[in-house]
């Protein structure tokens, strides 16, 4: 669970996410996985590549997003949570979070931002 929403460190240890209406079990079987994006230009950069306004994200809170090409197509669904200041967690399905990972890696160039596996 996520207690200290202060903390820069991944909060990711336990097997369950606690949103503000409930808890989302993210055991393996699930097929859920963790995307952690954090750094001073966090907010900016997935506001920039996704759907969601992420500067409008409070903390504790949870809105579905979305990434697309430049044609709009949507690549990658998520729910969005902003765990600190500048660091959100993506929660997707297990099967495209490499993918998904990637294809945002290769837009960081200079943004101070970090995407990790929130699983490890």
């Amino acid at each position: 669970m996520i207690h200290d929403t202060t903390s820069t460190a991944a909060p990711l240890s336990s097997p369950n996410l606690t949103l503000p209406t409930g808890s989302l079990p993210l055991q393996p079987s699930s097929g859920w996985g963790l995307i952690y994006v954090h750094g001073d230009d966090a907010t900016s950069f997935l506001h920039a590549q996704t759907t969601q306004d992420f500067a409008l994200l409070k903390e504790g809170q949870a809105r579905l997003g979305a990434y697309c090409t430049p044609k709009g197509r949507m690549l990658a669904s998520f729910v969005a949570v902003r765990v600190h200041a500048q660091g959100y967690i993506l929660v997707c399905q297990h099967s495209i979070m490499d993918s998904f990972m990637r294809r945002l890696r290769m837009y960081v160039l200079r943004s101070k931002v970090s995407i990790e596996d929130g699983a490890t």
